[in-house]
């Protein structure tokens, strides 16, 4: 038989598309989890890099995202300025901001920004089918967006894009509603996620000189191993960014664009070979064909069975809005009336003064606000002029009133009075003398000092035994995969410092309702599973923040007690909310439980039988 090249290309790609079907069920997942946003700022390093963005952007990696921010610069960030959870891996990742929107009595509406946010990038990648999977190669950046073509098919929910409400079963596993696209529900979730899934196949270009999107496509049916357009030959890892609002209200919430399709940006920014290398040695698990999600793995921690990254043990956190107001654009994102909106609009964007990211950069003090202020000019001519007019005119006049009033009026009559009173006061000076048989008292108190003795030693001993500390523990707990807290494992505090607030309670003690109320099964070790020991961080709806005693008192109003340092290093708070995790929680042992020392126990007291004392 004769092939012509065409005919041979279409006999290669359907060979090639039936081999990619066959093979399917080779899936990698790689996972990623970011405690906390970078920041927050009207900033788009992908669009513009002269001018404030359109909308206000939610940002995760690295803390530098001025809109004029590089390759170089994202690839140089110092690991302690990036909330990425890896050494290798500072890319940026955005989307508009969600605000919650509230109405006013007067008819108007506030809008506050949620920064109670964590993010998870999911990585995907097939190996057995062709093209094979490349890195993403330096400089690359995407927008992505639900409207695009071919984003309503595949992916998890036969779409790329979708929502889930989801609360927590009685065994921990999650209970969760969908839809297709953006929502807001007006119910209450234990979490609200967005997710959303960008296209994988690829034109060879970077994405900068385009509109950033449509050197991308997705695959013929949408899935990660699907065919490839022909305009699009090369496959990249499929990247879903997947958005949650712990503890989510339920009521009316909107985008920063006022928008109701979801979007995010990528900027890549891998260290250069690192990706590639993990896509060439990580092997798929074993999954069924089809499986969409696979056990992550790749990366490094906790039921990870192939590391190749090196985890951050540390996250910053946000940089405060003051540091974005100082260095990109000086304007409220966090509280408004009206939503900041349009491209290079509103304030003038301040320039990049850094080409390093220094520990001082991101200082809180209050963006230059003071400038309008600077009119000394017009108030110290004023001050000029009152000089001369006052030497003159008013230094004769008073001094005529003092000499016609000090003699008439105030000296003969205010001297006598002060004359009659110190002969009344001298009187009073003799009680004194009086006293001095009080002072003989004294002498017969030495016998009664012996008493005192006698007395301090039962009454006195308990305040000085009680301590003025307690113990306060990282909130995820410690172990295989876990990285500590920024303060370390534990630390012992002043019971007046703020700290974080978490709760403990036996299911028994409980009763039936325990999960219904929120209570959570998450520790790790054995000795805490069997007695089924419960973890709870949202009382009424709201996370808490306090001094040792009101924490305690929370958790008894709960039905529960503060958690011993034991059972939170063993993770059972870990995941129960407020995003805690990251935070040092207040900790104590109950009355009667064995100790060494007082700061353990509730009480501070930790007796001489070597137990917790009773309140």
């Amino acid at each position: 038989m004769k092939f012509t090249s065409a005919l041979l290309y279409v006999a290669i790609t359907a060979t090639l598309t039936s081999v990619a079907v066959d093979a399917q069920g080779q899936m990698v997942k790689m996972c990623l989890f970011y405690d906390s946003p970078s920041g927050h700022a009207r900033s788009d390093p992908i669009i513009d890099q002269q001018c404030a963005s359109g909308h206000v952007h939610t940002f995760y990696g690295p803390q530098e995202f001025h809109p004029d921010t590089t390759y170089e610069d994202l690839i140089g960030t110092p690991p302690e300025f990036s909330t990425s959870p890896f050494v290798e891996n500072q890319s940026l990742y955005w989307h508009p901001s969600i605000y919650e929107v509230t109405a006013n009595e007067d008819g108007t509406e506030t809008f506050t920004r949620v920064d109670n946010l964590d993010s998870s990038p999911y990585y995907r990648w097939d190996n057995s089918v062709s093209p094979k999977t490349e890195a993403f190669p330096p400089g690359f950046r995407l927008i992505t967006a639900s409207s695009d073509a071919g984003a309503n098919n595949g992916g998890e929910n036969g779409g790329n894009m979708f929502t889930e409400c989801c609360n927590f079963r009685r065994n921990g596993s999650e209970d969760c509603i969908s839809w297709n696209g953006l929502e807001f529900p007006t119910q209450t979730c234990e979490f609200l996620g967005i997710a959303l899934a960008m296209p994988t196949c690829w034109n060879g270009e970077l994405g900068d000189t385009n509109d950033h999107k449509n050197h991308m496509a997705y695959t013929l049916n949408g899935e990660v191993a699907g065919e490839c357009p022909q305009s699009h030959p090369r496959r990249l890892p499929e990247i879903q960014l997947f958005v949650r609002i712990p503890n989510y209200k339920g009521g009316k919430y909107q985008l920063s664009d006022g928008n109701t399709e979801f979007h995010y940006d990528f900027f890549n920014g891998w260290q250069e070979g690192k990706f590639q290398e993990i896509i060439d040695n990580c092997s798929p698990q074993e999954q069924e064909i089809g499986e969409y999600n696979p056990p992550c793995d790749c990366t490094a921690g906790e039921e990870i069975e192939q590391s190749f990254l090196t985890p951050l043990d540390d996250s910053p956190g946000p940089i405060c809005d003051n540091a974005a107001r100082r260095l990109i654009l000086n304007e409220a994102t966090d509280v408004t009336t009206s939503l900041p909106k349009g491209a290079c609009q509103g304030p003038p964007l301040i320039p990049k003064s850094w080409d390093v990211v220094t520990s001082d950069l991101y200082t809180c003090e209050s963006p230059p606000t003071n400038p309008p202020p600077t009119n000394p000019a017009p108030t110290n001519p004023p001050p000029t002029n009152p000089p001369p007019t006052n030497p003159a005119p008013t230094n004769p006049p008073p001094t005529n009133p003092p000499p016609t009033n000090a003699p008439p009026t105030n000296a003969p009559p205010t001297n006598p009075p002060p004359t009659n009173p110190p002969p009344t006061n001298a009187p009073p000076t003799n009680p004194p003398p009086t006293n001095p048989p009080p002072t003989n008292p004294a002498p017969t108190n030495p016998p009664p000092t012996n008493p005192p003795p006698t007395n301090a030693p039962p009454t006195n001993p308990p305040p000085p035994e009680e301590s003025s500390e307690r113990w306060v523990a990282c909130g995820r707990g410690v172990g295989d995969g876990l990285k500590l807290c920024r303060e370390g494992e534990m630390d012992l505090v002043s019971v007046d410092e703020v700290h974080e607030v978490r709760c403990c309670v036996y299911e028994d003690d409980f009763g039936e309702d325990a999960f219904d109320e929120g209570w959570r099964s998450k520790c790790r070790d054995e000795e805490f599973i069997d007695v089924s020991i419960l973890g709870k961080s949202v009382f009424d709806s709201e996370c808490f923040e306090e001094d040792f005693y009101t924490a305690y008192d929370i958790c008894h109003d709960a039905g529960g007690r503060l958690c011993s340092a034991d059972e939170v290093l063993s993770s059972c708070t870990k995941g129960t909310g407020c995003r805690h995790d990251k935070e040092m929680i207040w900790t104590c042992t109950e009355e009667y439980e064995p100790c060494e020392e007082g700061t353990e126990c509730c009480t501070g007291i930790c007796n001489d039988d070597s137990e917790c004392q009773p309140w």
